[in-house]
């Protein structure tokens, strides 16, 4: 047998030396060298005192496998069943779902031992519904996956399900993790490349595990002695793979410290292998900022190898977006999509001031802290659960709060630590009635305790073992989440809360007198008790027995702020918090970063103490890649500025501030200013006066700063910072580019926490109308989940009295044709059910409505409402549009609504070719080679098609987000360093013809374009070019450009009138060109579309400007 591993302790000693290694033999790798490899890669894992880790590829095998655990569980399997407890765990590289592969026990009310594997299409689950155990003896659990998923207890088989297929080789991700401490204590593994039979498996917990011809891992002594081996599956194919490492500390760097993408590479094969990589990056607006391709060569020697690829270029601060392919002799192996964050470095010349500890975050368990210490976060919100620490009663275990205590401390972080959730056995459980209400409501830890002693023990114990690295303790979570309210976190009343936080308060204090209690963070949600926090406040229920007043405002401030006066009344001085919030809700992701600033600026202006996010993964972090998204980056910049301020001071009043809703100032702690501009509605130019000294984006990079005429001059494109000797004086905002006309148009952005409900949660940026008529008890508008598109849609009801509708406002510009278009499903209601569309123009001179009307609704699809109006004039007051019922009695679903300017008045209206609501840009930014201008012909500089003159930019051709010939595209502004992607000819043999490699990543039904050609030399039917998809799966479709038929030279007057003109731009001095679009319906809608190549056939200069999918 050929073993090529070696036994080893992983010990934290190990874990420098290796990890120190790794980064010095690291080194910068120039294009198209060979990567520089680290000869040992035992310990390439983020640090963690309670899980195993290990890698993923060449231990399991997609198609087929044998996972074997020896554990020892303490507590009954009843005290199970408050969360999705996972003894082994993959998760995917991919958005599939959260695993791929798990052994698990699932939270209540399912119950039992479960398997789960998914394939990239199917999720398959092996449930074992009878699964018992002694409770301190050891036990083998096993699974097997092959023909069928297998789970065994003790070498019986339990369960078993179909198997539809082999994992995905592109999901695997580099690691794979075990639970070794509580609930599971897992003390043995053992993987093998095979599906073994019952006969095969090690039944005895008493029987170490020990390696054999398919055993690719075994781990035992506590996992401490590791043996990986090559297999005979390893052998018959060759095995070899290079596989991207996702780690958070390995994907966030500071600016001037070296930046690196790493990979592991194992090669069970007999001869090394040569691998391609291709890196690419964007800016976080998605312009080009590097491509580079290494050769990474894998040696034979059967061991893991780890390549840190260095990556200069990216070394100022920013967030960059990279598109990473592997191949292999040719062949794609896999594409990896992932984020890396240079933050900015802190301005050691420059105090830290009073706001140094406003922000805070969620530091969870397997995340280095070192992340968060480097952007100077001080405050961190944990949960010291009641059933994690004393899972048997008078057993305490504090090895994983042990483990999160030393490392949030060594970070420098103070803990804000959750007391609650507690244990089955301490719990009694809730009414029937109750827990109907909420599956959460039937999970133990939101059980009432049976005995307040035992409540008050263990708050004593914790806070005396935590007393010199805890100092704020907050008892419970959304306790007014309980009866008559949504009964999720406290089936208790406000009395019981008020005494068990009373008890709390004492046992605290007398475990450490330093110790300050914080009230339960309260929920602003609709569906919680808006009054429990106002009741506490009285004497006859708190009595003063809290040191911090604690919101979970995930709706704003238009509710908590009758809390926070209340406070101020009665408890004078009394700090609040704001404890939880991300913003999972939002999924246009400049908008979510914008309102991620917004709120920290709103909450500083009403004086809270502290602002704490959680969403560190999933928000902040991709839990697929494990790497950061840009709303870190966006965080980091924002920390770095407000860590310098003592104090806030107010908020700017100029002309159109009414569109800043960030503009507040504060003084730093250097005597200097620091001012926060921000606007969602677009970027603007800024004249400003004040000694500006500085301006930076809300990425935290340098934005240029000009003087025209005595004035300082910048631009700011959703939030700057702005550091100056003074505060500013504001002269002038100019907008660039048109504000766009309706936001939020699929309701997928909503304000509130949908995890407890949808009651109360509302779309932003919309207003309800559904108390028109008093008498019409019925009418009701409330979100809903059965949506056309995305995860929401409005629910609209009528009793009959007359109108109910939702409106926002809008400001239109320029005069001419406009559509509206809803899609209205019917759940309710018969014949007169009649719903509608307005356009509401409050300019003094018309002070009018124009409606348009559905009568014929269906109720087994989504069917639209499409209303066509003229403005004539430019209105002068901003206006409003308007969807609901306009009469009789039912209930409608409302979803995927749009306004859109059509043409001028006199105009042929082209029919929607790609709904709006389902509309998807698609980036062309990596194929763009020209701007729209172009100074000198011929000069070999280019820009257009280096003709000259004659280009697009001497036009009066518009950019942004518009539709052009039906179809909704986001054209390149005229700024941009690049805004067409140009594809040569004879005439211009120097511009590439073909571009490949567009970079979609997504399935689409349809695929706009937006085109036009110039010096065309070809018969009518020829094909000038053709743009070609590529699949996922390898195969690919094409969409031909036909001369005269879809396309033609940009010439009007020679242009073919059977041709469909998308649009007409007129020229300066030489007349009308046209531009062109086509639709291709794509006949694999539902294929992920990998890439898309442009070609021409070099019979023409194409200009390619803008795409556009469609959702299936």
């Amino acid at each position: 047998m050929s073993l090529y591993g070696r036994k080893k302790a992983r010990r934290g000693l190990l874990l420098l030396l290796v990890l120190s290694l790794l980064l010095t033999l690291a080194v910068p790798v120039s294009v198209g060298a060979a990567a520089i490899e680290a000869p040992d890669a035992n310990a390439y894992f983020t640090e963690s005192e309670t899980l195993f880790q290990d890698y993923a590829p060449g231990i399991l095998r997609p198609d087929q496998g044998t996972i074997q655990l020896t554990m020892r569980i303490d507590k009954d399997f009843e005290q199970f069943g408050n969360d999705w407890d996972y003894v082994f765990k993959v998760s995917p590289t991919k958005e599939i779902g959260n695993t791929l592969m798990g052994i698990y026990v699932p939270a209540r009310p399912e119950r039992g031992l479960a398997f789960i594997l998914r394939d990239g299409v199917n999720t398959q689950k092996a449930l074992d519904t009878t699964f018992t155990y002694t409770p301190g003896q050891r036990i083998n659990v096993a699974i097997t996956w092959g023909t069928e998923l297998r789970l065994y207890v003790n070498g019986v088989l339990k369960q078993s399900a179909p198997m539809a297929g082999p994992i995905r080789s592109d999901l695997l991700p580099y690691r794979f993790e075990v639970d070794k401490s509580e609930p599971f204590h897992t003390e043995a593994l053992k993987i093998s490349t095979r599906a073994l039979s019952a006969a095969e498996l090690t039944v005895s917990p008493g029987i170490v595990f020990t390696g054999d011809a398919d055993t690719s891992l075994l781990a035992v002594n506590g996992l401490k002695e590791i043996e990986h081996r090559r297999t005979n599956w390893h052998r018959t194919i060759g095995y070899h793979s290079l596989t991207p490492v996702g780690r958070p500390e390995k994907s966030v760097f500071t600016e001037g410290a070296p930046v690196i993408t790493p990979f592991v590479a194992l090669n069970m094969s007999d001869s090394s292998k040569s691998y391609q990589v291709k890196i690419k990056a964007n800016n976080a607006d998605g312009e080009p900022v590097m491509e580079k391709e290494i050769t990474v060569l894998s040696q034979s020697d059967r061991r893991y190898h780890i390549h840190e690829i260095a990556l200069p270029e990216l070394a100022g601060r920013g967030y960059y977006n990279l598109q990473t392919t592997v191949s292999y002799e040719g062949q794609l192996l896999t594409t990896w999509d992932t984020g890396i964050a240079v933050l900015p470095a802190n301005d050691a010349s420059s105090p830290d001031g009073q706001l140094a500890d406003y922000y805070g975050t969620y530091l969870l368990d397997d995340f280095d802290p070192a992340i968060l210490k480097g952007m100077n976060v001080k405050t961190t919100r944990s949960p010291f659960r009641w059933r994690i620490v004393e899972p048997v009663k008078g057993a305490f275990d504090w090895e994983k709060t042990d483990a999160y205590v030393a490392k949030a401390r060594e970070a420098g972080m103070d803990i804000l630590g959750t007391l609650g959730y507690l244990p089955q056995w301490a719990g009694i459980p809730s009414p029937p009635e109750i827990q109907a209400k909420s599956d959460l409501a039937k999970r133990p830890e939101r059980w009432l305790p049976r005995d307040l002693q035992e409540w008050a023990n263990y708050v004593y114990q914790t806070v005396s073992r935590y007393k010199d690295d805890v100092k704020v303790w907050e008892i419970y979570n959304e306790v007014n989440f309980h009866p008559p309210a949504d009964p999720s976190a406290f089936p208790g009343s406000t009395e019981l809360y008020a005494q068990m936080l009373r008890i709390a308060y004492q046992e605290a204090k007398r475990a450490d007198p330093d110790a300050l209690i914080s009230t339960s963070g309260f929920s602003d949600s609709d569906a919680a008790d808006s009054q429990m926090p106002l009741q506490l406040l009285e004497d006859q229920y708190a009595e003063g027995y809290f040191d911090v007043f604690n919101l979970h405002a995930y709706g704003g401030t238009a509710k908590t702020d009758i809390w926070i006066d209340k406070l101020k009344e009665k408890r004078p001085g009394v700090p609040y918090w704001m404890s939880e919030h991300m913003w999972y809700t939002l999924f246009n992701k400049k908008a979510r970063e914008f309102k991620t600033i917004e709120w920290f600026a709103m909450f500083l202006e009403r004086g809270y103490d502290r602002f704490i996010n959680m969403g560190l993964m999933d928000v902040f972090f991709s839990r697929f890649t494990m790497t950061p998204n840009a709303d870190f980056q966006v965080v980091a910049a924002f920390q770095n500025q407000i860590r310098k301020a003592d104090r806030y001071l107010g908020k700017y009043t100029f002309a159109a501030s009414d569109n800043f809703t960030i503009r507040h100032y504060f003084r730093r702690a250097d005597g200097t200013y620091l001012s926060m501009l921000g606007s969602a509605i677009g970027e603007y130019a800024i004249e400003a006066s004040g000694g500006i000294m500085q301006v930076t984006d809300i990425y935290g990079q340098t934005v240029p700063v000009t003087t025209e005429n005595g004035k300082t001059v910048f631009r700011v494109k959703s939030t700057a910072y702005i550091i100056s000797s003074q505060p500013l004086e504001l002269t002038k905002t100019t907008l660039l580019g048109e504000v766009p006309l309706h936001t939020n148009e699929s309701f997928e952005e909503v304000l509130g926490d949908p995890a407890m409900g949808l009651q109360g949660v509302i779309p932003t940026g919309w207003i309800f109308r559904d108390k028109l008529n008093p008498n019409d008890t019925q009418a009701k508008i409330i979100l809903s989940q059965t949506a056309r598109t995305g995860n929401y849609s409005m629910e609209l009801t009528s009793g009959g009295g007359g109108r109910v509708y939702v409106f926002e406002d809008t400001e239109l510009h320029k005069p001419g044709k406009y559509r509206l278009t809803a899609y209205f499903k019917r759940l309710a209601g018969d014949s007169s059910l009649k719903a509608y569309t307005f356009f509401y123009d409050r300019s003094p001179s018309v002070n009018n409505t124009k409606d348009g009307y559905l009568a014929d609704i269906s109720d087994t699809e989504f069917v639209p409402l499409i209303f066509d109006f003229e403005v004539p004039v430019t209105p002068t007051v901003k206006q409003s549009i308007g969807f609901g019922i306009y009469s009789g009695a039912g209930k409608v679903l409302l979803d995927d609504i749009s306004l859109t300017y059509v043409g001028e008045i006199g105009s042929v209206v082209v029919p929607n070719q790609i709904v709006d609501a389902k509309k998807e840009y698609l980036d062309l930014t990596t194929a763009m080679n020209q701007t729209y201008t172009d100074e000198t012909a011929g000069d070999g500089q280019g820009g257009w098609a280096d003709l000259g003159t004659d280009n697009l930019g001497a036009t009066d051709f518009k950019t942004g987000k518009r539709a052009v010939g039906g179809v909704p595209f986001d054209i390149k502004d005229r700024s941009a360093p690049v805004s067409v992607a140009t594809l040569g000819g004879v005439i211009r043999p120097n511009i590439p013809a073909r571009i490949k490699g567009i970079p979609v990543g997504k399935a689409l039904a349809k695929v706009g374009f937006l085109y036009t050609a110039m010096y065309v030399d070809a018969a009518k039917g020829a094909k000038l070019g053709e743009f070609i998809l590529h699949y996922d799966d390898g195969t690919t479709a094409t969409h031909e450009l036909l001369n005269k038929v879809n396309i033609n030279d940009w010439y009007v007057p020679g242009i073919d009138p059977a041709v469909p003109i998308g649009e007409k731009v007129i020229t300066h001095a030489t007349g009308e060109r046209a531009l062109f679009v086509s639709v291709f319906d794509n006949p694999q809608p539902n294929k992920i579309i990998q890439s898309i190549d442009i070609v021409s056939n070099k019979n023409s200069i194409l200009f390619i400007l803008a795409a556009t999918g469609e959702k299936p």
